[in-house]
């Protein structure tokens, strides 16, 4: 049984980041941390590291360039990469990140492969998408002799999963029989918002029988979704991630990403504040990106519902009114469109305004904010 005091939870004293790895625009953390994953690779007894990322610091960012880095110098020649998140939208832009870090003869060689049930939400991916792969092989097979009968797919699907050297698929799907091929292959599990993912789905892809785990999340974001009351009972809303950070805290096998490149600095400054301990930091493009827009500041507009039976009676007239059980308020949503329209005008250039997007919390904010948008 692993314990904390076991040498390869500690770095050494004298760790340092040497010139390994081309920057590529990466920041200071996150070059140790895709220079981490190359010593565990050469280190048989460093089997374990987490990524520690508030929000817009860059994890996504760093796990592909973590894998191409490995793959670029031929880290992993005849072994394979598994790259895991709890959902399909984050795989697919996990799988797209990747593939933008990778060169277009790594890309042209199918080096990446996307496991999923449903089709990738970026067309782009489809040519990388195992089915789609497994689809392409039948019909060469079939141009070759029209007068095949009938096709093995687990033959072919194994063929393809033999030539990559990315697997990228959500942690539910790595329960596969399609993924049997991979057993005893994966050097490297790498799991991504593992703070979010239940405890028992990030131990499916150990069936692999992977020799090196990272884990990217940040405890202090959204845990692990459990509906059941037995579940919450019995600590399943606790995840895997958090488990060990709980472990590891007070030793140097985490890497934190403490520069933010999302939200102003002002904005920054309260979850900077009430969950980092003021170790964020904002890069200065952006607040850069803002200087020259002709925004007041707004102090405080409560938008927030008293859901009281007394609030409810006298207000039934105003301009919160009820929909088949929700509420929806006509007054915020106009409040949000004209706020919406001072930014839109205000963003210098049509790229800027092209990136920018309002977040609704509820399906009835959605649909009654649609038609003003």
């Amino acid at each position: 049984m692993p314990k904390s005091e076991d040498p390869y939870f500690h770095l050494p004293s004298d760790f340092d980041t040497p010139n390994t790895v081309e920057r590529n625009g990466v920041n200071d953390n996150q070059l140790q941390a895709i220079d981490i994953s190359a010593r565990m690779h050469e280190d048989p007894q460093d089997r374990l590291h987490l990524i520690l990322g508030p929000p817009g610091t860059g994890k996504t960012r760093t796990i592909a360039s973590i894998v191409s880095n490995l793959i670029s110098n031929h880290l992993f020649e005849g072994r394979k990469i598994l790259v895991c998140a709890p959902s399909n939208s984050a795989c697919d832009v996990l799988s797209c990140r990747i593939l933008h870090s990778l060169s277009q003869k790594q890309r042209d060689e199918h080096t990446l492969i996307r496991i999923g049930s449903q089709p990738p939400s970026d067309d782009l991916l489809s040519s990388n998408f195992l089915s789609f792969l497994v689809l392409e092989e039948i019909f060469s097979i079939l141009q070759a002799d029209r007068n095949t009968k009938t096709v093995k797919l687990s033959k072919l699907q194994e063929k393809i999963l033999n030539k990559a050297k990315v697997i990228v698929s959500t942690l539910n799907n790595c329960a596969s029989s399609r993924l049997s091929p991979l057993v005893g292959k994966v050097d490297f599990v790498i799991i991504d918002e593992a703070s979010q993912s239940l405890m028992a789905d990030c131990f499916i892809p150990n069936r692999f029988k992977c020799a090196k785990v990272i884990l990217v999340g940040d405890p202090m974001q959204l845990p692990p979704t459990v509906l059941s009351e037995a579940g919450r009972d019995y600590g399943l809303n606790r995840s895997l991630y958090e488990h060990i950070h709980q472990t590891l805290k007070d030793y140097h096998r985490i890497t934190t990403l403490n520069v933010q490149y999302r939200m102003h600095s002002t904005i920054c400054s309260f979850p900077n504040d009430f969950f980092y301990d003021n170790t964020l930091k904002t890069d200065s493009s952006v607040d850069e990106a803002t200087r020259n827009m002709n925004l007041c500041h707004i102090y405080y507009y409560n938008t927030a519902f008293r859901e009281t039976k007394e609030y409810d009676r006298r207000n039934q007239n105003d301009d919160c009114i009820k929909n088949g059980g929700r509420i929806k308020n006509d007054g915020e949503a106009e409040f949000v469109k004209q706020l919406y329209d001072n930014i839109y005008t205000s963003m210098p250039s049509s790229n800027q305004r092209s990136t920018s997007t309002t977040n609704r919390p509820f399906t009835i904010v959605l649909t009654n904010n649609s038609g003003l948008m």
